[in-house]
């Protein structure tokens, strides 16, 4: 039976992720997942994690959104950050 809180707390995360993609788009999302990961799951400093974060969102925005071709909802600053590549 631990198996079902997992469970449940990986559909809340999908769920809460694909609502806060729509809402604030992909870099906003990326940044804030990044860092609630690297800093309350690694324990790692703040400062850090938002780097991390800074990196993985800058990093997903261009591979995914400029290199590949995905469709990524889109914010202003997200549109701002391709704007250098096109």
């Amino acid at each position: 039976m631990a198996i079902a809180p997992t469970i449940f707390t990986s559909v809340f995360v999908f769920i809460a992720m694909v609502v806060a993609t729509t809402w604030s788009g992909f870099i906003a999302t990326a940044v804030a997942m990044t860092m609630v990961t690297t800093w309350w799951g690694e324990r790692r400093p703040w400062y850090k994690a938002l780097i991390f974060g800074l990196i993985s969102g800058l990093v997903g925005v261009i591979g995914f959104g400029y290199y590949m071709q995905v469709e990524l909802p889109q914010s202003a600053l997200e549109l701002w950050i391709l704007r250098f590549f096109r």
